[in-house]
């Protein structure tokens, strides 16, 4: 029984699915890999790594204090050791941290740590496991808007005014903690920015809310000097009174302090200016003012590489979410951050460098590995669907081959030919020997048709060999008996046989000619030169390969009996028209 054929439309059919597989399969796969992006946060803890990552923890969402304030719990990082625009920055999501806003925080001396302070506990986040942890408790102190700092040298870390009117020390290895006194001037000061720098030597304290008012101070500690009013040393463009500004060191020596936004007295009004500070002449650098839409205060900060960083904040009626770079160097607001220039020792990272001098930046800032991997695995996916839907037809297809015959396949393959009208000189069983003659007149020598040509002429004209032919024997009528005789190959002729020495030549060679034998056999055309100009002129003549129905017995004649299932038995050869 022949399979069903295979049907394009159905193999079509299934490709399509198996596309359509892929395609919902690489949209999973884009959403498990969507970028992260944080919820829009202000007063958040933070704290950086130069060229590593901006850490950024906590913080409040509602501006509306109509409806309470809710602390948040997200942490994540601002990738500082790729590029990126503003306006897509590398977020990287860490694991959730304690409940918390508005507290004070500060980076360990040896890297491991992030200290942050909230409610009486000091949490810590390991920075090599990437996991929280209670560090230290009870703190007895206020509940926050306060700032933190460490001393690099020393290792200590500085809460001021963490107890009131005193300021906690901190020694992270040893876990504990004491208290130093606070100027008077300072003891209820609240919403400060403190930051260390290492070319003073010192801790610098900067605006804040008093009881009176916002401050213009400025005060600087360390632990052989204890506190100085630097005040009225400042020199150049002082900043106004402010507080819940960005404060950071914009340099690994702390050459250069940056100033940045925050509350303008009373808060009346959201600050947009930036300031830049040498510590060693203690003057201010007054730089552009940033988009009115983009200035905040209570931001999380930065800085990397001539670079200062702000991400998140508030303005006066909402939280902002966006991110602004200020490239100190160049004095400027930019939309790209550039990641430092990595030397050739460390080739698998790939960033792009570091602008030039006049500030021009490169063309083009390469997207996230996110991004690209999405596009790969989609890609990858597609080419699978594709080679699997082939395969998948392909095997189909040679499967139905190999199930149809091979006649059937050849027969299906080729146009039917016509029946042939009778002719006078067909040769059928109760006919004369063939009068069919070559040019010249002269009869054509006959031969046998050897048993695998015989076999390989019945394959390619099946239609000559049916049961319904007029000439076919009938089953039912008797047969004598029949010798299956192989017959030795007739003679190669270069000519055909025109006169008695041929007929001799042949008679010599154990045969008589074809007109004086009581039979005849005639086989394929003949080869040689007449042969191939006798099929040049007739390719397409079909030969009479045996006109016999029985053959005499002949005790000189080489006889041999098969039993091989392709020999065709005598009684079942069909005869051509």
């Amino acid at each position: 029984m022949q399979p069903p054929p295979v049907s394009l439309v159905s193999c079509s059919t299934i490709c399509i699915l198996l596309l359509v597989c892929c395609l919902s399969l690489s949209s999973l796969v884009y959403g498990q890999t969507d970028p992260f992006v944080p919820f829009d946060a202000y007063a958040s803890s933070s704290v950086f790594v130069e060229g590593e990552g901006l850490y950024i923890a906590g913080g409040l969402q509602n501006v509306d204090l109509t409806n309470g304030l809710v602390d948040m719990n997200q942490a994540f990082k601002i990738s500082l050791s790729v590029s990126w625009d503003t306006s897509r920055p590398t977020f990287e999501s860490l694991m959730d941290s304690p409940y918390h806003a508005q507290a004070a925080s500060a980076r360990s001396s040896d890297g491991k740590y992030w200290i942050v302070y909230h409610s009486g506990t000091l949490y810590a986040y390991n920075f090599g496991t990437s996991t929280w942890q209670s560090f230290l408790t009870p703190i007895t102190g206020i509940p926050g808007n306060i700032s933190a700092t460490t001393d690099p040298a020393s290792g200590l870390m500085y809460f001021p005014n963490l107890s009131e009117g005193s300021m906690m020390r901190l020694n992270v290895g040893e876990k504990k903690h004491d208290l130093v006194p606070m100027p008077a001037a300072l003891t209820t000061s609240r919403y400060f920015s403190v930051a260390w720098s290492a070319a003073l030597g010192k801790m610098l304290f900067v605006g804040g809310s008093t009881e009176t008012g916002q401050s213009t101070t400025m005060y600087s500690y360390n632990a052989q000097e204890g506190w100085i009013d630097l005040t009225k040393t400042m020199k150049g463009n002082i900043p106004s009174a402010r507080s819940a500004a960005c404060f950071v060191s914009a340099s690994g020596v702390g050459s250069k302090m940056v100033l940045f936004g925050g509350f303008a007295p009373g808060r009346a009004n959201v600050l947009s200016d930036i300031y830049v500070l040498d510590v060693a002449t203690l003057e201010w650098t007054q730089g552009p003012d940033v988009v009115t839409t983009s200035r905040r205060a209570e931001a999380a900060c930065g800085y990397s590489h001539d670079q200062f960083i702000a991400w998140g904040g508030r303005n006066m009626v909402d939280t902002v979410n966006t991110t602004v770079v200020f490239n100190i160097k160049n004095n400027q607001w930019t939309t790209l951050y550039f990641a430092p220039q990595l030397s050739s020792s460390t080739p698998s990272s790939v960033t792009v460098p570091s602008p030039t001098s006049s500030g021009a930046p490169p063309t083009h800032v390469p997207e996230s590995n996110s991004s690209q991997t999405i596009v790969i695995v989609t890609v990858s996916l597609g080419v699978i669907a594709v080679a699997l839907g082939g395969g998948i037809f392909f095997f189909l297809y040679r499967a139905r081959r190999k199930s149809v015959p091979r006649s059937e396949e050849d027969a299906s393959s080729k146009p039917p030919e016509p029946p042939a009208s009778p002719d006078a000189n067909d040769h059928h069983p109760s006919n004369a020997p063939s009068t069919d003659n070559p040019p010249g007149g002269a009869p054509q020598s006959g031969g046998v048709v050897p048993h695998d040509d015989l076999k390989d002429h019945n394959r390619r004209n099946p239609q000559l060999y049916t049961p319904s032919h007029p000439n076919a024997p009938s089953p039912q009528a008797p047969l004598p008996p029949i010798q299956a005789v192989w017959f030795p190959a007739p003679p190669i002729l270069d000519k055909p046989v025109q006169g008695p020495q041929d007929h001799e030549a042949l008679a010599n060679q154990g045969l008589d000619s074809p007109t004086s034998m009581p039979y005849s056999m005639l086989g394929a055309p003949q080869e040689g030169a007449y042969g191939a100009a006798r099929v040049s002129q007739h390719p397409h003549e079909m030969v009479n390969f045996m006109d016999i129905y029985s053959l005499p017995t002949n005790d000189s004649a080489d006889v041999e009996f098969y039993d091989d299932t392709d020999m065709i038995p005598m009684n079942q050869i069909r005869y051509p028209v």
